[in-house]
């Protein structure tokens, strides 16, 4: 079996996440400033709105690359920081089960509203070949 142990302080998501949101505002507060013109927005506001969506694609991108950097200095497995483990591969951040360990270490510690941690222990590839022929 393998420990695998993750320490995520909630603050530092939430600083991750943060220039999104306040992207998200800047697009709405864009909308709203062109009025209920159609015609205006359609000829007033599209570069606005182009220039808005690349500024916000590479707010995401950062944003990506800064929660995957949190991601593996905050795993480790029976001790090894997960970036080890990784070392020269992508981790895909978009996989559903990398954020939702993620999110579950941030929400299982209610001793402390701001830091998570937990421990599980996962089957080894061996271990988990032979209890799914078991099965």
């Amino acid at each position: 079996m393998a420990r695998v142990d993750i320490s995520v302080n909630k603050n530092d998501v939430d600083a991750i996440v943060a220039p999104i949101e306040a992207s998200y505002n800047e697009g709405a507060d864009l909308a709203n400033s062109f009025g209920s013109s159609l015609e205006a927005l359609i000829a007033d506001a599209s570069p606005a709105f182009e220039a808005w969506g690349q500024a916000q694609m590479e707010i995401e991108q950062k944003a990506a690359e800064e929660f995957q950097n949190l991601v593996l200095d905050s795993v480790t497995v029976d001790g090894t920081p997960l970036r080890s483990l990784v070392e020269g591969q992508m981790l895909n951040m978009k996989s559903n089960s990398v954020r939702n360990m993620v999110r579950q270490a941030i929400m299982q510690d209610a001793t402390d509203p701001t830091q998570a941690n937990i421990s599980i222990t996962i089957p080894e590839e061996e271990e988990l070949y032979a209890m799914l022929s078991e099965l």
